[in-house]
């Protein structure tokens, strides 16, 4: 068998690399995936709109659960809302305003969720081990703003 200096170098440099250099490598690619994350997804923009997506929402099933209803009686208009006889300006303002809030809602749940979905792809893409918190978030969010624990 003849062994030569270059033989023993290409062996030291495969074995530098497979044990060194490579895992060094993944670690800075992880680290730098990990800083990305914290700056561009799980940030302070997406926690306020959060918090702004808990409080509507809870907003939406507190107040705008009433059922609202148009009827002519006797040739006129009945305005109903929850049961009880409202004006017009009162049912068109309820009804406008239930419109808008269910309108930033849904914008406010598209935004979270696209960045809950490109989190998880990140995530299983390169193999990292840490789960996405942005349910947790509005659990927590949730809690803080009914009292429930």
């Amino acid at each position: 068998m003849d062994l030569t200096w270059g033989t023993i170098f290409k062996v030291l440099v495969a074995g530098l690399g497979t044990y060194t250099l490579l895992p060094a490598f993944l670690i800075l690619r992880d680290f730098i995936l990990w800083k990305l994350i914290g700056a561009y997804i799980l940030n302070a923009d997406l926690r306020a709109k959060l918090k702004q997506y808990v409080y509507l929402a809870n907003k939406w099933n507190t107040e705008f659960c009433k059922q609202a209803t148009r009827s002519n009686k006797d040739g006129k208009t009945v305005f109903v809302i929850d049961g009880e006889p409202s004006s017009q300006e009162e049912f068109n303002k309820y009804l406008s305003d239930s419109e808008r809030l269910s309108k930033q809602i849904n914008e406010l749940d598209l935004f979270i969720g696209r960045k809950s979905r490109f989190l998880d792809w990140m995530l299983q893409h390169y193999k990292q081990q840490g789960s996405n918190p942005i349910q947790d978030w509005k659990d927590k969010e949730l809690k803080r703003i009914t009292g429930v624990k």
